[in-house]
């Protein structure tokens, strides 16, 4: 009875220790995503420590993950054709800051990656604003530092609606803005003259957090920026300079229809 009496006894310390976690307590959490900024890269995963929360093709990003307000590893890999493991190509630790908002820029290229984090507030929506926030981020490595307008309906870029001045690898801080239509106007940075990208005018809806973000345009792009509207959610909206014209290409797959003359 006494063996018994002794083995239950350590039986209840032990299960009394067990229940005691090291752990801190969290007193919130913070979301995460990552944008992919590597010019013709694959599609590349983003993982907490060694968990994928999600992945982005070039000139994408990932849906907003919320985590506890601790410290964490982020990890870039991809997969390259032929091999069975992926290739981790760049690491970040963050301390996650509760109700903050991470975005993580993998820049560089794929031999030899790098990462930018751009801080910011979280921001969530009761459902009756009329506003929506707004922000820029220079992702495209081949342009200096810009000057980023963002124009009211029949009104021209001047000082009046100059909102940002981004060097490569910046983004600039979230406004609210009144829903409306608006038109964006970037140029090299104090020559208001020399513009690089511009849209025609566009609608902006209320309730709605957008990243606007400048890449290297690429083989799918008509002019040498691309600019890509990107949501926490990971939708992505593409936006068009006004100046270049669209290309169309017709293809004929027809093996019973002989030449034909397209007008």
């Amino acid at each position: 009875m006494r063996c018994v009496s002794i083995l239950l006894a350590c039986a209840a310390l032990f299960l009394g220790a067990c229940g005691e976690s090291s752990l801190p307590d969290p007193t919130g959490k913070g979301s995460v995503r990552a944008i992919n900024a590597i010019p013709a890269s694959p599609e590349i995963t983003f993982l907490i420590e060694e968990r994928a929360v999600g992945v982005a093709e070039y000139k994408s990003g990932t849906s907003a993950s919320s985590f506890d307000d601790f410290s964490y590893n982020f990890n870039f890999e991809l997969l390259y054709l032929g091999d069975s493991e992926p290739t981790r190509i760049a690491s970040q630790n963050l301390q996650v800051v509760a109700e903050k908002d991470y975005v993580f820029v993998l820049g560089g290229t794929l031999d030899n990656a790098s990462v930018t984090v751009w801080e910011g507030d979280e921001r969530t929506w009761t459902g009756d604003e009329t506003n929506f926030e707004l922000r820029f981020g220079h992702a495209a490595a081949s342009f200096d530092s810009m000057d980023v307008y963002f124009v009211p309906e029949n009104d021209v870029a001047g000082p009046n609606n100059l909102v940002d001045t981004l060097a490569y690898g910046e983004a600039g801080a979230a406004s609210e803005l009144a829903e409306g239509t608006y038109a964006i106007v970037a140029t090299t940075a104090g020559d208001i003259n020399d513009v690089i990208f511009q849209t025609v005018e566009l609608a902006f809806t209320a309730r709605t957090t957008l990243l606007v973000t400048f890449f290297d345009g690429d083989e799918n792009d008509l002019a040498p920026i691309a600019v890509r509207a990107i949501q926490p959610g990971g939708t992505v909206f593409a936006f068009a300079d006004s100046r270049t014209s669209p290309t169309t290409r017709f293809i004929h797959a027809s093996a019973d229809l002989g030449p034909v003359d397209i007008q």
